[in-house]
């Protein structure tokens, strides 16, 4: 016989994990130690490679430092979009949850016509009769 089959809306939400939060943790903080040791090569070009002989000249500081701004603003965006792309949106979701009752939603329904005559139910195997009210 058709049964109909209930699953709460919260079995159905993708719950954040906690190995997702870490590696969103672990990615950001891998980035920012990336813009870390690039202000340190800035810093051993401006002062410590002076000391070696470095000649500035425009022909190489236009374009290093064009590359050194445009490495850090990629890097600063990429953290923010892996930040709000990843966090939010599961948390915001736990928090509707947690103030909503849950709710059921029906995943699987069958429908059966009884007619006149008798009928198993599937759970308890009992015998029902159904009489028409014609």
């Amino acid at each position: 016989m058709g049964r109909l089959h209930f699953i709460p809306i919260s079995a159905l939400t993708v719950k954040m994990s906690k190995l997702r939060v870490a590696l969103v943790v672990l990615g950001d903080a891998l980035l920012c130690t990336l813009l870390v040791l690039l202000v340190q090569i800035d810093n051993i070009v401006n002062s410590t490679l002076y000391d070696y002989g470095l000649v500035f000249s425009d022909n190489w500081a236009q374009p290093y430092w064009l590359m050194l701004r445009v490495s850090m603003v990629l890097i600063v965006v990429i953290i923010f979009t892996i930040s709000f792309a990843e966090l939010p949106v599961p948390i915001l979701e736990e928090k509707k949850e947690r103030d909503e009752k849950p709710r059921e939603k029906a995943v699987e329904v069958e429908t059966e016509v009884a007619v006149e005559g008798e009928v198993e139910e599937e759970d308890e195997g009992t015998t029902v009769s159904i009489k028409s009210s014609k």
